[in-house]
């Protein structure tokens, strides 16, 4: 059993101050998950999964903001999970002048290594330069 809490935080430096945010995270591993989306200004998401005997998909959190600060941090992290590795992709949003007026970032994570399928935990920001 793991008495400490195994954590994993990336950073997302193309997502900057005054962009408008758009979160959807979700979860459907057995441990406990607590995945906490902040910069130095604000806290947009702090939810925790509780443990539980269902592999069922939970939402953890669906959301919008404009970015508040610099820095913008994504954290995983679990009393029950060994270690977390993940998969992540980004990719740029382009007009029709190829642009670039957005990003998108999808982090997959594994907890434990058990079946590697990378479907513990989802999570999809996607930020603009502008709203509307």
């Amino acid at each position: 059993m793991n008495l400490e809490s195994t954590s994993k935080s990336f950073n997302l430096p193309s997502i900057k101050k005054g962009m408008y945010m758009c979160w959807n995270i979700v979860t459907q591993c057995c441990n406990d998950v607590r995945v906490v989306l902040k910069d130095e200004c604000k806290t947009y998401v702090d939810e925790t999964k509780p443990v539980s005997s269902s592999g069922n998909l939970n939402k953890l959190s669906i959301g919008d903001a404009f970015v508040q600060g610099n820095n913008l941090t994504i954290e995983f992290s679990s009393t029950k999970s060994n270690s977390f590795d993940r998969s992540v992709s980004n990719s740029d949003i382009t007009d029709a002048e190829n642009n670039v007026i957005g990003h998108v970032t999808d982090i997959c994570i594994e907890d434990n290594g058990g079946s590697i399928d990378f479907n513990d935990v989802y999570a999809n920001i996607v930020a603009w330069n502008n709203q509307g």
